[in-house]
């Protein structure tokens, strides 16, 4: 039934378009906005790939659109969304663990952030570069990338997850009084926060996700206690954003157990990654079970090296969907 009523809605969207192709009335650009927004939406349930293709077709169809004769207004709609649409298939690549696809999208989303002028699009495209740097293990770039997205103010939660990447990178680096600063700076912007995220899904922060950032730069750090709090509180009383965000705090939640040695616990905290399927394991869940496995494999007991190999499995598994 979601198939056949997904379809139907996409073919009554495709009429709508035909009907004003000549002028690219409000109805196209409302249909457009409704896309973009479902899409973002989407990601934090459904597979990747399916998502990213849709997006891909999105892009594409409003490439098409800017060839056309249009009106001024409508033009800045069209710069806008496309904006939106490659920063979300920046930040998708990235998951999906082409780094340099990710870039190049990253690339061509600044292009058309300058020409649309929205200050909210640029932060979180200034979002969508940090992470990607991370991922190169550029640390001092990325949290340069999350503070240049700061400095403009916009609307939404942009700036709660901007200053969860610097305290991300910090964390990354050891600098603990970076860290701290920086999470208190994104605890002072959750309670300052105005207006809405404009397309929201992936790109929102609400608190589930911002606590995923605190528990996992606090368990770098070596803050064991405050990062099990962390996790705990969030995963007993915050509604989910995404499965990907679901199951990184989850593997924090293991992550801060291990001192105990309990690996029955362990294993149990880890539960909910460990049945996701192939296609769902992102690129950042992945790496974090891979860091979490090599930590237990130090341990050297049994217990340990039985999870350790388990982990190690699945984490293959997930290698080999993506290839």
């Amino acid at each position: 039934i979601g198939a056949l009523t997904r379809q139907a809605a996409d073919e009554s969207a495709a009429w709508v378009g035909r009907r004003e192709e000549s002028r690219i009335g409000p109805l196209t650009a409302e249909q457009i906005e409704a896309d973009l927004t479902g899409l973002a939406a989407a990601y934090l349930h459904e597979g990747p790939h399916e998502v990213f293709a849709e997006l891909v077709a999105l892009r594409d169809r409003l490439w098409s659109l800017m060839e056309r004769p249009r009106p001024p207004l409508t033009s800045l709609d069209l710069h806008r969304a496309l904006g939106y649409t490659l920063t979300l298939l920046a930040w998708i690549s990235s998951d999906l663990r082409d780094v340099r696809g990710a870039e190049t999208q990253a690339r061509a989303a600044r292009l058309v952030a300058d020409e649309a002028g929205d200050p909210a699009l640029f932060s979180w495209l200034a979002s969508a570069h940090s992470k990607i740097a991370v991922w190169r293990g550029r640390l001092q770039e990325a949290a340069a990338h999350a503070e240049a997205g700061l400095a403009r103010p916009a609307p939404g939660t942009v700036g709660v997850l901007l200053a969860c990447q610097v305290a991300d990178a910090a964390s990354f680096l050891g600098d603990h009084a970076a860290t701290r600063t920086a999470l208190e700076r994104a605890a002072r912007a959750r309670d300052t926060e105005q207006g809405r995220d404009h397309v929201g899904g992936l790109l929102s922060c609400p608190p589930y996700r911002s606590a995923n950032y605190e528990a996992a730069a606090l368990l770098r750090l070596g803050e064991t206690t405050q990062a099990l709090a962390a996790t705990e509180l969030a995963l007993a009383t915050l509604p989910e954003h995404s499965y990907g965000t679901a199951a990184q705090l989850h593997i924090s939640h293991a992550g801060a157990l291990l001192p105990t040695r309990e690996y029955a616990e362990v294993r149990a905290a880890l539960a909910p990654v460990l049945i996701l399927a192939p296609a769902q394991r992102l690129g950042p869940v992945v790496q974090r079970v891979r860091d979490l496995q090599a930590r237990i494999a130090r341990d050297g007991g049994d217990d340990a090296l039985t999870l350790s190999r388990d982990l190690d499995t699945w984490a293959s598994q997930a290698q080999t969907a993506a290839a």
